[in-house]
């Protein structure tokens, strides 16, 4: 649910007006927005900037205390911490905690409430995030857009605005382990085609050889930057009018197709084109097994809830540009009647992360879906019990050490989906998610009204040429694709 917008005045603490004066002590956590209590942080992360939820409160005084050095902040609403403070404070205290106490101003009397930890963690974050913002109905393209934000600040760059391409749709856009000078973007309608970047070189393709051929839909790029895996899917849309899922998408095909840029051709194999769902491929960070998952057929959109989705391997071999001869079964739920989504292998080998929930693949309207663990050695799962939360949890990626993710969730409202990350230890344990910070949370929430997806972290600037690929959208030229 959206609030009302309250009109800000932010005050640091050299302003007496918000010091904390004959405060009552009360044996309570705060209630904040976003909850930053006891999170596991990187120190080159922005401001965790956060008001409070008690409407009442006159003001509010924040101290973020290290080993040496302490942090104070105080306003009417919601605290604005100074960067450049912040990141210092945060760098002295990398590998410990620091300790934060909050007082409120209540019927002109302060209280301070118990004091909670921020753990600073060692591993470091990657520069940014980029993600896809998206009104939450999926039904207007025309204000959709790819977006670029800096971690360490509040900076966010344009990749590209879906206002630039009329009626048009851009979707799935994947860059190679982190590396967004390497991606794939698909932009649907009249003008569509699948722009490829690498380096300075953008090419666009028609990655549908013949009028009976799927669209390629969800992306995963192989390590060597050669090949780019795709599934191909007849996606469709339903709408519920009183269920709080209101929207399920659904496949009523998929089959899964690798495209070989250098020789221009779609590698393909039929194992991969069954009468099954085959969707949304991964590689191994070798680059040796595409993973992807699998649902058997069944009558949709009237059989939807039994779309059960399985986790599968297939071999490749990138020099001969060749799948294996047969399938291994990963990890199959359908006796726990669940069903397996958007698995993303860690960059490090050691696990598939996955989203789990009652059915289908499309899990970002599921209110039970949760994040869960799959280890590539032992063969055990667990779920992110920190890091999930009553609501949906869908899109996900890796940071480039592996060491972090990203992801989308619903627990704030329900409706939108916003990003959180959460920090992943040795043994695969998550810590509690933080959401993204914002300059001002709540208003930048209440102004934005989009919901994210696609988030997935950028090692650098991607600095896309936006106006070249605009010319090649609406240009006629596109390199066709054949079966190898």
């Amino acid at each position: 649910m959206k609030h009302l917008l309250i009109p800000i005045i932010v005050l640091f603490a050299s302003c007496s007006r918000y010091e904390p004066q004959n405060a009552e002590f009360v044996d309570t956590l705060p209630q904040i927005y976003p909850d930053y209590t006891f999170v596991t942080v990187p120190a080159n992360i922005a401001p965790l900037n956060f008001q409070s939820c008690d409407s009442s409160a006159q003001a509010l005084s924040v101290t973020f205390k290290g080993k040496e050095s302490e942090l104070t902040c105080s306003a009417q609403q919601s605290i604005d911490i100074n960067i450049g403070k912040w990141h210092k404070l945060l760098n002295s205290n990398i590998g410990d905690s620091l300790t934060v106490s909050v007082s409120l101003l209540k019927n002109d009397k302060w209280v301070t409430f118990k004091p909670f930890s921020i753990y600073i963690s060692p591993d470091s974050i990657d520069y940014g995030v980029h993600y896809r913002l998206i009104a939450p109905g999926y039904g207007f393209f025309s204000d959709m857009g790819l977006y670029e934000r800096n971690l360490s600040n509040f900076d966010v760059d344009v990749i590209y605005a879906g206002s630039q391409i009329e009626g048009g749709c851009m979707n799935c856009h994947t860059s190679n382990h982190c590396n967004t000078q390497i991606s794939s973007t698909h932009y649907r309608g009249e003008h569509g085609a699948t722009v490829i970047r690498r380096g300075d070189n953008y090419e666009a393709f028609n990655l549908k050889p013949t009028s009976a051929d799927l669209p390629c839909v969800y992306t995963y790029w192989h390590p060597s930057g050669r090949y780019v895996g795709y599934s191909q899917n007849a996606t469709k849309q339903v709408y519920f009018m009183l269920n709080k899922k209101k929207l399920e998408v659904y496949d009523d095909g998929s089959d899964i197709a690798i495209l070989d840029i250098d020789n221009k051709q779609l590698i393909t194999s039929p194992l991969l084109k069954t009468d099954w769902y085959e969707t949304a491929p991964t590689f191994s960070p070798d680059g040796k097994t595409m993973y992807y998952t699998s649902s058997a057929p069944c009558n949709l959109p009237n059989e939807t809830e039994t779309a059960k989705y399985v986790l599968c391997a297939i071999s490749f071999d990138a020099e001969a540009g060749a799948f294996g001869q047969s399938v291994d079964t990963l990890l199959d739920l359908r006796s726990q009647d669940k069903s397996i989504a958007w698995t993303r292998p860690s960059y490090d080998g050691k696990y598939i992360l996955f989203t789990m929930a009652d059915y289908g693949q499309f899990s970002i309207w599921h209110p039970e879906a949760d994040l869960w663990l799959y280890n590539l050695e032992t063969k055990e799962m667990h779920p992110l019990t920190l890091a999930n939360s009553n609501d949906a949890e869908s899109f996900h990626n890796w940071s480039s050490n592996s060491r972090w993710i990203v992801f989308t969730s619903r627990r704030d409202d329900g409706y939108f989906s916003l990003l959180y990350i959460a920090h992943i230890d040795d043994n695969g344990n998550a810590a509690k998610a933080f959401a993204l910070p914002q300059r001002n949370p709540r208003q930048h929430y209440d102004e934005e009204l989009k919901s994210y997806n696609l988030p997935d972290f950028c090692i650098a600037p991607t600095r896309y040429n936006a106006n070249l690929v605009e010319s090649m959208i609406y240009g006629s030229r596109r390199n066709s694709v054949s079966y190898k």
